[in-house]
């Protein structure tokens, strides 16, 4: 079992009383993050079908006075699901904090992906997620300023050769942790996406060389617990106002989306509340088409929504790429 201790403080308890569920709880990643959220006070509940590690984990965390406790849940079936919902509904009527964490990785060029692993690999990483919004929807409203944690990756915005299935289902978590933090705003639950780069976990042991890390300036992967630390934060009421971005952790690298960066003479930014891109250029006008145009657009909006702002024949013009428009010339599939 990877150790779920680590010697970074944790912050004082920001979430006593709080109820949380987290999937792929058993081991690595899942693990560091119910030793975290049990050690600022919240009552966890891990689900993973990894029994044996699952039960070990919660028995380690739970002999260092943590209230944690294991249950079996596979995350790609709606019964699994419906348990747990009906247990938590019993015991505590509510659900507070939701951390979508289980997922499975494989390697494998596009030409030589199988159906049949790309579908099982999308039906945990994304499917599941989804699953588990769906379900536990009902709980979560009836929950403390409930909030929800789905775990993205690096290579979500920016694919990776050999990661297909993987890349896939990790954008497509963005997407739904967008939505789903749209539609839920207005029952005050938050929703955000954990998007980290290379972590030390059992996941990640047999990938191929040092992964990203020679991308990464700080040089290594990150410790579970750091992440761990991220997710305390992101469910706790100091980010209260915080629902819909992408939280990357990936030390510096330049595959994920950054909060803001500066492009040909002109500013990028993302908008948190929104996760919404907007390009300003200074000088160089983005909507004339013509290869350095195509350049332009995609170092200034390379976020998954979207838009270009800019000014041509002296007239305002936003290009909303989301919507599909093609008033640059440029095609969608291009940007």
């Amino acid at each position: 079992m990877t150790d779920t201790t680590s010697t970074r403080e944790t912050a004082p308890s920001r979430l006593t009383d709080r109820i949380a569920l987290i999937t792929g709880g058993s081991r690595g990643q899942g693990a560091a993050h119910a030793f975290r959220l049990a050690s600022e006070g919240a009552t966890v509940y891990i689900g993973d079908v990894l029994d044996t590690d699952g039960a070990r984990t919660a028995e380690d965390l739970r002999s260092k006075g943590l209230d944690v406790t294991y249950v079996h849940l596979d995350v790609t079936d709606p019964a699994d699901w419906e348990t747990t919902r009906a247990m938590l509904e019993q015991k505590f009527g509510r659900l507070d904090i939701l951390v979508n964490n289980a997922g499975i990785v494989h390697v494998t060029d596009i030409v030589d992906e199988i159906l049949e692993a790309w579908n099982r690999l999308l039906s945990v990483n994304l499917t599941g997620a989804f699953l588990g919004l769906k379900t536990m929807i009902p709980l979560l409203k009836s929950g403390t300023r409930s909030a929800v944690v789905n775990t993205s990756s690096i290579f979500g915005p920016s694919g990776a050769v050999g990661y297909a299935a993987y890349a896939a289902s990790k954008a497509g978590l963005l997407g739904l942790t967008r939505t789903a933090a749209l539609e839920l705003a207005p029952d005050g639950i938050r929703v955000n996406a954990l998007v980290p780069g290379g972590v030390s976990t059992p996941l990640n042991a047999n990938e191929p060389g040092t992964g990203v890390v020679p991308e990464t300036p700080m040089l290594r992967r990150a410790d579970p617990a750091e992440l761990a630390a991220a997710v305390a934060y992101l469910v706790s009421d100091d980010a209260s106002f915080v629902t819909g971005p992408s939280w990357s952790s990936t030390a510096g690298s330049g595959r994920a989306d950054r909060d803001s960066e500066t492009t040909g003479g002109g500013q990028a930014t993302k908008e948190p509340s929104t996760g919404v891109c907007t390009a300003t250029p200074a000088s160089t006008d983005p909507c004339r088409g013509g290869a350095e145009s195509k350049e332009r657009r995609k170092e200034a909006c390379r976020y998954p929504s979207a838009s270009v702002v800019g000014n041509r024949a002296g007239e305002n013009l936003r290009v909303d790429i989301t919507a599909g428009s093609d008033e640059c010339d440029v095609p969608i599939a291009n940007v």
